[in-house]
């Protein structure tokens, strides 16, 4: 009697969040499922290449996964986990951005040298903008309109007009130009210099 009186007195266990946290998993060439109500693992999703970021749009029911090795976009339907459509970009990617709009995905892409547009309800190229070298990383600002992308190897950050169709002028910043941010105003950017 006194063992109930504990139990039925002590807090109710948390039913948890209803939903999935999507975890990659570049080894496995998979993406992970977990239920967050559960706290397992729902199910492993195959890629066709080895995955290494993952984003997901706030007013759609699926995610993107990046496998740069193989420049590949994966769409993940989140009510079947499983791959609903796929598209290669480019031979090597390195990174990709949700638009602010959230209607597209900006790939930066190594082999070629480009920053890729993909529209989400088509699932193809909608723009590409040409590097003048081998990029590091990009941000785009909080408005959409400026994008900054980086050239570890040059040491240096060019910063243009999305709309304007091509990349501007290199800004020299050192020895390894590294990641580069805009501040949540989008009035000015952060670039880091790996080497200092």
């Amino acid at each position: 009697m006194g063992l109930a009186a504990i139990v039925s007195c002590g807090r109710k266990k948390g039913a948890g969040f209803d939903g999935y946290a999507f975890v990659a998993n570049e080894e496995s060439r998979t993406v992970a499922a977990v239920d967050l109500t559960a706290f397992s693992v729902k199910r492993h999703i195959p890629l066709t290449g080895r995955p290494t970021a993952i984003l997901a749009p706030p007013n759609r029911k699926v995610v993107y996964a990046l496998s740069p090795l193989n420049g590949s976009v994966h769409e993940i339907d989140v009510a079947r986990l499983a791959v609903a459509r796929r598209i290669q970009v480019a031979q090597g990617a390195v990174s990709m951005r949700l638009a602010p709009d959230g209607d597209a995905l900006w790939i930066l892409c190594r082999l070629p040298r480009s920053l890729v547009r993909v529209d989400l309800q088509t699932m193809r190229p909608a723009a590409r903008i040409l590097l003048p070298s081998e990029p590091t990383d990009f941000d785009l600002s909080p408005n959409g309109g400026l994008c900054a992308v980086s050239f570890g190897d040059a040491g240096a950050v060019s910063m243009f007009q999305l709309a304007g169709g091509r990349a501007g002028r290199l800004i020299p910043l050192g020895k390894s130009a590294g990641r580069v941010r805009f501040r949540s105003d989008g009035r000015q950017l952060l670039a880091g210099n790996a080497a200092d």
